[in-house]
């Protein structure tokens, strides 16, 4: 049985639930915090633990008590946060969480709008580049654009630990494409960036997959030697 977290929201409480693999020895511990009228009642995490709350609309004063709760949590290695309207204050805190806990390794942000607020998305883009722990990112689906590429550029050129990033259906153009490029010259790590959906040539996403399949080789063949020198 796979983990299947489920959220419920009534007019006075939200409670986050992780359900647990069968096999797994899991002691929960609830953590209980009150905020105003609102109620949030979280599992702590293990480490094989999803976090996921998706197509619900979150209040800001919600969203604060869950994004607070999640910080004192470390251990899970998947947030997913899709199609909740996550806004500015939310993006403000997510950068926080990223920035302090260094297990998360896929964060799945998709459906979001996160365009509307570009000023938040570069700071969270800021967290991003700075771990060595995130490894998938997904930022479908979010009409991000020209407005929005700088910050994504500079994220492929300083972060160390991303493997694959998805950015399909978005509204970058060609433009964006080459810029995307270039900063893959400073990056040996990522392996795939998805771009379907996008106005991007079809040259410059060859141009770009010729290249991620580069840090593709380069990784398979240092860990062939890895393995070699244990021998």
């Amino acid at each position: 049985m796979q983990n299947k977290p489920t959220l419920n929201l009534n007019k006075n409480k939200i409670s986050l639930k992780v359900r647990h693999n069968s096999f797994t020895n899991i002691h929960n511990a609830i953590s209980e915090v009150s905020h105003r009228n609102t109620i949030v009642n979280i599992p702590q995490a293990q480490e094989n633990d999803i976090y996921s709350i998706t197509n619900k609309f979150i209040s800001n004063e919600e969203w604060g008590v869950i994004i607070n709760l999640l910080s004192k949590c470390n251990n899970y290695h998947t947030l997913a946060l899709s199609g909740i309207n996550i806004d500015g204050y939310g993006l403000i805190k997510l950068s926080e969480i990223i920035s302090i806990n260094k297990h998360i390794k896929t964060l799945k942000l998709e459906w979001n709008y996160l365009n509307e607020y570009a000023e938040e998305f570069e700071t969270l883009c800021e967290s991003i580049a700075s771990t060595n722990s995130l490894v998938y990112l997904l930022l479908n689906n979010n009409k991000l654009s020209s407005n929005h590429i700088k910050p994504i550029v500079k994220m492929i050129q300083k972060n160390v630990s991303l493997v694959q990033i998805d950015l399909k259906w978005n509204e970058l153009v060609t433009d964006n494409g080459k810029e995307i490029l270039n900063a893959l010259n400073s990056n040996e790590k990522l392996q795939e960036i998805n771009l379907t959906g996008n106005s991007i040539s079809t040259e410059v996403i060859s141009d770009i997959i010729d290249k991620l399949t580069k840090n593709k080789n380069m990784t398979y063949k240092a860990n062939l030697n890895k393995e070699n020198s244990k021998i």
